[in-house]
């Protein structure tokens, strides 16, 4: 690909794409099956994009379980996103000013920050007519992206007309997912749970209720030497007994040297 900054999503496969799949069918230790072969190659075609070809293949690989495949980058949808990223662009009260309250809170609680927001960046990414993406910024009055400052009557038109050149930054993401999808749960890992708690101000702002994040189920392979280390603690028999195992594991680690 041409280092040129442009999303892949739209970006065409192009006519090599081939003669990669089949250096990739012959590297691999075990040849996959025919069915599964003809998927792939029907999926990735020198006239499809990127985001066709992932489309493709998750579609044949969940087909007859219901699940509903939505594209993004899509202007349609992209549509639907409009009320909150106008309210980011030209509403009084910006993005900024929920998450610095939230920042407050999460100090007050001896909690950082995963993702830092007291910068004068936006909660909103733009891409130019090339398809390069970059974060909008406050100008002075105004907003710039990259070395391009943008003004009011131009980002209206833009938002307007292909509103699919505006994308929502981290913090911003699960907001507008809740805007567009409401949704009973959302499951998060650790990481994506913690700075999913810096959101809650954003919600307000945005007026979208927040689905329940529910944490994700996790498994952990130990060793021998991880038997060695919870042993302060107990052993694994003390810990499943415990009706707060993490804090058995935890003051059994501070016993070790």
């Amino acid at each position: 690909l041409a280092a040129d900054g442009a999303s892949v999503g739209r970006r065409p496969l192009g006519p090599r794409i081939d003669a990669l799949l089949q250096a990739w069918f012959a590297a691999m230790p075990h040849a996959p099956s025919a069915a599964l072969r003809q998927a792939i190659e029907q999926s990735h075609t020198e006239d499809a994009s990127f985001a066709q070809a992932f489309a493709r293949l998750l579609g044949h690989a969940t087909a007859g379980l219901g699940l509903v495949i939505l594209d993004p980058d899509d202007r349609a949808f992209a549509a639907l996103a409009r009320d909150v990223i106008a309210r980011e662009l030209f509403g009084p009260v910006r993005a900024s000013a929920a998450l610095a309250r939230g920042r407050a809170r999460l100090a007050a609680l001896g909690q950082a920050e995963i993702v830092p927001t007291h910068r004068s960046l936006l909660q909103v990414h733009w891409s130019d007519e090339h398809r390069v993406r970059r974060r909008l910024r406050i100008d002075g009055d105004g907003l710039a992206a990259g070395d391009r400052r943008l003004g009011v009557a131009e980002l209206e038109a833009c938002l307007e007309l292909t509103p699919e050149r505006f994308t929502p930054a981290a913090l911003l993401r699960p907001v507008l997912q809740d805007a567009i999808l409401p949704s009973v749960a959302y499951v998060a890992g650790p990481t994506e749970a913690r700075y999913l708690a810096q959101t809650d101000e954003l919600y307000e702002w945005a007026g979208v209720p927040r689905s329940r994040v529910v944490p994700r189920g996790s498994l952990r392979w130990i060793d021998s030497s991880d038997l060695d280390r919870l042993a302060p603690a107990g052993g694994l028999a003390t810990l499943d007994a415990s009706a707060a195992p993490q804090t058995a594991v935890g003051r059994g680690a501070l016993q070790v040297e």
